[in-house]
């Protein structure tokens, strides 16, 4: 908490981790009163953030995942690539918005910003 306070007047966005070790219930509130309180916009890894007022997430969808998982294990079993690549990202990535969040926050949305997000939710 006495770091979040400290870097508070030295940010212009928090970016949460998806750590557990470091995300508690303490931290999380205390995240969000600061982000309100100083106008620091929260980015994070998942929607239930964004819900209770993150600005913005950028997540994958687990079917999304699964399906994939399943395509690079077809692709490992038919030798079409091998199993020891290193790195394997996301094919799709669904951002989630919270317009209420950015308003307050003083955050200004298009319509160019609008149609390019995959998902705006919460506002």
């Amino acid at each position: 908490p006495l770091m979040i306070k400290d870097m508070a007047d030295k940010i212009k966005a928090f970016w949460m981790l998806p750590d557990t070790t470091l995300m508690t219930s303490e931290i999380i509130d205390l995240l969000l009163i600061t982000s309100m309180e100083r106008n620091i916009p929260i980015f994070t890894f998942s929607d239930k953030y964004v819900e209770i007022g993150a600005l913005m997430s950028v997540a994958v969808e687990p079917y999304d995942m699964g399906r994939q998982g399943g395509e690079i294990v077809q692709k490992i079993i038919s030798g079409d690539i091998e199993g020891d690549e290193k790195h394997i990202f996301a094919e799709k990535a669904v951002v989630t918005l919270n317009k209420k969040i950015a308003e307050k926050l003083g955050v200004k949305l298009g319509s160019k910003h609008e149609s390019n997000a995959r998902a705006i939710k919460y506002g």
